[in-house]
Parts: C-alpha cells; structure tokens; sequence
C-alpha cells in the first residue's frame, strides 16, 4: 500500500487513477509487487483509508522526506503532483514513473519498505 500511495502522490494520481494505473502499467504493478494473475489490486476506497491514517499520524511529510534523502544520495530526484488531465500527459507520466522505477530497481530505505 506504501509504495502505491508513492506513485499516486508522485504521479498527482486520484484514488480512482492508480487503481487504474496499476491495471494499465507493468512497471508500476512491478515496483508496488502487485502480481495480477495471484491477487487483484487494492480499490480505491482502501487506498483512501490508507492515506487519510497517514495523514492523521503526521506520515506523509516523513515518508518523503526519507525517499527525498535516499534518491540525491543516488544523484536522483522526485518531483511530486506531476498533474496527467490529457491522455497524453498520462502516457508521459507513466514512461517517466516507469523510468524513475527502474533507475531505482525498487531500493527504498528500510524505514519506507
């Protein structure tokens, strides 16, 4: 749930938006460790009760600060709410989430696992 909450927010997904996102994209099935041959993908509605815990026990700023750190150890960036309103812009989006995935190879610092 962590690591689809991450995408979301890095990619300024909807609840609804990386639900979908995990159907449409090998890459992001891949870094959040959702096989959908084994199990189906967490709704939307789970991911909303997941987000509003870490919002009410102050998690949010923490988590990303923690991967902010990690990535320019690794001379790499993140850059949040990356807005997709076009078809388009969505496709662009998840080439450079597929890109930042595989430049990471699904390393995050212990406390972000």
């Amino acid at each position: 749930m962590l690591r689809m909450y991450i995408v979301q927010q890095t990619l300024g997904l909807s609840d609804e938006g990386i639900e979908d996102a995990l159907y449409d994209s090998h890459a992001i099935r891949h870094f959040v460790g959702i096989d959908l041959g084994r199990e189906t993908a967490p709704d939307a509605t789970t991911l909303l009760k997941f987000r509003h815990l870490l919002e009410e026990n102050k998690l949010t700023e923490r988590i990303f600060t923690a991967i902010k750190a990690h990535l320019a150890e690794k001379g790499l960036m993140l850059r949040e709410g990356i807005r997709c309103t076009r078809a388009s812009n969505r496709a662009l989006a998840m080439r450079s989430a597929r890109d930042t995935i595989q430049s990471l190879n699904g390393s995050f610092p212990s406390c972000v696992t």
